[in-house]
């Protein structure tokens, strides 16, 4: 499991101008908030706490193993999983929570 607390960064537009607000249930205040995943891999994914891990969204590649997307999030903490190619993976650019089970 990884985080971004409310310090994350903040975005106002994506790139690939894709339909965002399906992913995320318009409770509370969301931002913008980019997710990257720089170690490879040919079909990544980022879900998180927003929707319960219920939605598998598709990251796209930005060239050499890189792979990005831009969605809303709650503004407070948010926990997030990268699916890579099938498997959950850490990334060494996120900090992991270890309390969860």
């Amino acid at each position: 499991y990884w985080s971004r607390g409310s310090g994350g960064s903040r975005f106002r537009s994506t790139k690939s101008g894709a339909s965002i607000g399906n992913f995320v249930d318009q409770g509370p205040k969301q931002i913008l908030t980019l997710f990257e995943w720089t170690e490879g891999g040919t079909q990544v994914f980022v879900k998180g706490s927003w929707d319960n891990y219920r939605t598998m969204i598709p990251m796209e590649s930005v060239g050499s193993g890189v792979h990005r997307v831009v969605i809303p999030v709650p503004e407070d903490h948010t926990e997030f999983k990268f699916v890579v190619d099938g498997e959950e993976r850490v990334s060494k650019n996120y900090a992991v929570n270890s309390y969860r089970t």
